[in-house]
């Protein structure tokens, strides 16, 4: 399952025009306001896991918007925090 914008909590992010995020996270710099960049870091953590409802990826972005610490500061670092706290 692909989470897409209109699966997205929160409505409140910047969409770049023209912004695609595809692949892997690399060491790019992570903008936790910028909307693709965050349905592209939650659809690479969720092919982790199996089955992810809309409701469990809602509970990813919660994660990334209220609990992200300020020192995840690339794409990897954010997912890398997330398979950590995510439970």
């Amino acid at each position: 399952m692909l989470y897409s914008k209109n699966d997205l909590a929160h409505k409140d992010y910047d969409w770049a025009p023209g912004a695609v995020y595809s692949g892997s996270p690399t060491r790019r710099t992570f903008d936790p306001f910028n909307g693709e960049q965050v349905l592209f870091i939650i659809n690479s953590f969720c092919k982790s896991l199996a089955g992810v409802s809309v409701a469990e990826a809602q509970k990813i972005e919660a994660l990334i918007r209220n609990k992200l610490p300020i020192n995840a500061k690339s794409e990897i670092s954010v997912v890398r925090w997330l398979e950590g706290v995510y439970g």
